[in-house]
Formats: structure tokens, C-alpha cells, sequence
């Protein structure tokens, strides 16, 4: 409540932009960033000192919604679908086609079409090779990289409210709307 930020740290990572919409970004770079970041803070914190002391907490914050797999062995096999990638345009259409524009907004309090995740989601189902070995689904860097360091897969409220997967009346994942697209809720981080 009275918190003081007493040490931070910042390193940039690059986006990938290609043809018909896709940006996406290596997952790797973002731990190397946080291991990097970390280390730096690390040198400033020095073990037994009165700043080291009074650290509390430490946080994570990340970008937009993106949408990263992972297998059971927590392995990233492809790079994260970023926020602004728009290549699921079929996919949202059809999604469109099925609930309305107007449907999602009342089911999931908003909808951004091919940038919104079940877009994306349900065009990841069709494209890449091996979705059918991902067990798990994260939907920002700040989700992966907290996995990483306290081994617990979830996502916090704000986050997930962006991507067109929570109802925003229960607070809880759209399970309706997930398996209503034919894609498994079971991938889904916890809410905290």
C-alpha cells in the first residue's frame, strides 16, 4: 500500500512483421530480457544490505494479449501470436458468422475481430502442425514469464478481460463460447 519501487530494469526485444497481417515475437526473448534485467537488478541489490532488505514484491508487467502454446514439457514451439497480428481473418469472419459482431460483444463485453484471440486461436488450430500436443494456452509475456518463475499457469483479470474469452458478468473464462468454436478450455490459464 506504501510501496516504493526501490530498483527497476528495462530491455527491448523486436517484433516480427511479415506478410498478410502477422506479427509475432520469439518467446525466448522475453526471458532472455527478464534473465538479463534480473541480473542487473540483482548487481544493484547486493545480498544483506538495507535495500535488499525492504524488497517485498517483485512484478511483471507485459504487452497486450498475445497467444503462445505449450506442451506438457511447458516447450513454446512457435512464437507468440502478438496482439496486432491480424492473419486469422477467415477465422474471425467465421466466428462473426456464427455469433455476430454484436452477439460477441454481450457474450465476452468486446470483440476486435481477426485481433482478437479466438481468431487467432481457432486459426492456430488449423495451421500449425502440432497443435494438438499444446496442454496449454497463455495469453500475454507476463503469463509466460510468471509460469517460469513460480511454475503456476495463470493469467490476472485485466488481461484476460482483453481477450474476448472472459465473460465479464461472472468473471470466468466464456467456456460456451470456447467450445461453441470447437477449441478445449482445458488450455486456459487460472484466474487470479
Amino acid at each position: 500500500r506504501d510501496g516504493k519501487v526501490l530498483a527497476e530494469a528495462f530491455c527491448e526485444y523486436s517484433a516480427t512483421a511479415g506478410e498478410r497481417g502477422v506479427v509475432q515475437q520469439p518467446t525466448d526473448d522475453w526471458w532472455r530480457a527478464v534473465s538479463t534485467c534480473c541480473a542487473e537488478l540483482r548487481a544493484g541489490l547486493q545480498p544483506g544490505t538495507a535495500l535488499a532488505q525492504r524488497v517485498a514484491a517483485v512484478t511483471v508487467s507485459g504487452q497486450m494479449q498475445s497467444l503462445i502454446f505449450a506442451n506438457a514439457n511447458g516447450d513454446v514451439r512457435h512464437p507468440a501470436i502478438l496482439h496486432s497480428d491480424t492473419r486469422a481473418q477467415a477465422e474471425a469472419q467465421q466466428i462473426e458468422d456464427k455469433y455476430t459482431a454484436e452477439g460477441l460483444k454481450r457474450i465476452v463485453g468486446n470483440w476486435k475481430g481477426a485481433a482478437s484471440i479466438p481468431s487467432k486461436w481457432l486459426w492456430a488450430k488449423s495451421n500449425l502442425p502440432d497443435y494438438a500436443d499444446f496442454t496449454k494456452l497463455f495469453l500475454s509475456a507476463a503469463d509466460i514469464i510468471c509460469e517460469r518463475l513460480c511454475g503456476a499457469h495463470v493469467t490476472d483479470y485485466t488481461n484476460a478481460s482483453t481477450t474476448a474469452l472472459l465473460d465479464p458478468k461472472s468473471q470466468t473464462w466464456a467456456e460456451g463460447l470456447v467450445e461453441g468454436l470447437g477449441l478445449s478450455p482445458a488450455l486456459l490459464p487460472a484466474l487470479h
